[in-house]
């Protein structure tokens, strides 16, 4: 237990350049992919998946911080062991940085901690809101609220956590804007969500409108409220053992 606290204490007084490349997060080859615009190829060396990291690149005027989350953002994927994943950095002839963070399937994580306790607290946020956003969408069929009724209450719950500039805060606003712009938005009525394609069936618009009597709105309001619900258990267990609430 002292030798834990003594880690602990060391890495919170070491500055952010002073954490080593990963063990298990080979940082490959760098390209440029377009003119002005700079990847680099990163390697899952572990036997797990990889499932998120965090890359910040200091450059003269600012520099781009990659924050790859798998569970939480749904444009990510899992790094199979073995496998790569190309990232946009800054150009490496005027700035520097690497992987600090890195968060496998099995649980394990490696590097700085203050940055793993952010990754984690952003799905705490997130958390939270998917089980705001599902109340709130479960009360247009059960109260018959509509739909502008839903986005005037996550929209509220959106501006009161504007003043809360931390990473959890950053993650319940994430969580709510990605249902709003599914409300409000025809176009996207079906966003991807980092859930999909993972074994969860669900019944379409037409037939719960079809075995309930309910109108489209509603029956549309279930269907996305149990995508949300997905979402939410796929965090549940990837929180770090910190309270999601």
């Amino acid at each position: 237990m002292r030798s834990a606290l003594l880690v602990l204490l060391v890495a919170s007084v070491l500055p952010r350049s002073a954490f080593a490349q990963l063990p298990d997060v080979e940082e490959g080859v760098t390209f440029e992919a377009l003119p002005s615009l700079w990847r680099q190829v990163l390697v899952n060396h572990s036997a797990s998946r990889l499932v998120a990291f965090h890359a910040p690149f200091r450059c003269p005027k600012g520099g781009p911080v990659v924050i790859y989350d798998s569970i939480l953002y749904s444009g990510n994927r899992e790094v199979g062991a073995g496998e790569s994943v190309e990232i946009d950095i800054g150009d490496p002839s005027r700035c520097s940085g690497h992987v600090d963070a890195a968060i496998f399937s099995d649980g394990r994580a490696e590097g700085d901690p203050q940055v793993l306790g952010d990754i984690y607290a952003a799905r705490r946020g997130a958390y939270r809101a998917l089980g705001e956003a599902t109340r709130v969408l479960n009360s247009i069929p059960s109260e018959h609220q509509s739909i502008e009724h839903a986005v005037d209450a996550l929209t509220a719950k959106k501006q009161t956590a504007l003043s809360e500039t931390t990473a959890s805060g950053a993650g319940y606003r994430f969580v709510l804007s990605v249902a709003l712009d599914a409300l409000t938005d025809p176009h996207r009525v079906n966003p991807a969500l980092p859930s999909d394609n993972r074994g969860q069936k669900l019944p379409a618009v037409e037939d719960v409108m079809s075995t309930t009597g309910l109108s489209r709105e509603e029956a549309r309001a279930i269907v996305f409220s149990k995508r949300l619900e997905g979402w939410k258990s796929l965090l549940e267990n990837n929180l770090a053992g910190g309270p999601p609430f």
